[in-house]
């Protein structure tokens, strides 16, 4: 009985991801003229699965679907025209504060400041290397997930980008525009999930 009972809090928390993932599919079929993916639909599901085994019934799970479908906008967005809603990091920033109390929040806008700076960094060092949203996506993903785990949210992000895009695009991927917020939003998924 008890199983069975698990089971349908499974199914009734999963129904509303599903749902949010297939309206947001609709809404991206709307706003850039195509669905982008159909693996929209499926990846929300799985993820929500994993935080479900990692963080049972929590405030944990429930910041993580946030996070998950807003990160999986943003990398649509990102896929399809290059440009990234400017409100979407601080719905990632405010999502972070998910559960948390309000001594935590100071020691997270550091955390989000500090990988700002380190972007800032490799901006100065490497011009035109990457563009703001992605400058303002990985700091808004350090809010929600932390120091380290941000820093590892770019580490990662950019090899996985910088992979893909010489196993694909081998003649021209130094002047072509690579889309990097999947790789970060994969990362931060990845980390938040650690």
């Amino acid at each position: 009985m008890d199983s069975l009972f698990f089971w349908l809090i499974c199914l009734a928390a999963g129904m509303p991801v599903l749902a949010g993932s297939v309206l947001m599919e609709l809404s991206m079929k709307k706003r850039w003229g195509r669905a982008y993916r159909k693996i929209n639909c499926i990846l929300p599901v799985l993820v929500y699965a994993a935080l479900w085994l990692r963080f049972g019934c929590s405030m944990e799970t429930v910041k993580g679907i946030v996070l998950m479908l807003l990160l999986l906008y943003a990398a649509n967005s990102d896929l399809a025209s290059h440009e990234v809603d400017d409100f979407l990091p601080v719905m990632i920033a405010v999502a972070a504060m998910i559960g948390v109390t309000v001594e935590q929040i100071p020691v997270m806008a550091a955390h989000g400041l500090l990988v700002l700076s380190v972007q800032l960094l490799i901006l100065w060092l490497r011009p035109r290397g990457y563009g703001g949203a992605d400058i303002k996506i990985t700091a808004a993903c350090a809010v929600a997930v932390g120091l380290y785990k941000g820093l590892f949210v770019i580490c990662a992000g950019l090899s996985a980008a910088l992979v893909h895009t010489l196993l694909r695009e081998r003649k021209d991927w130094r002047t072509k525009a690579i889309p990097c917020i999947p790789y970060f939003a994969a990362s931060a998924m990845l980390a938040y999930l650690l």
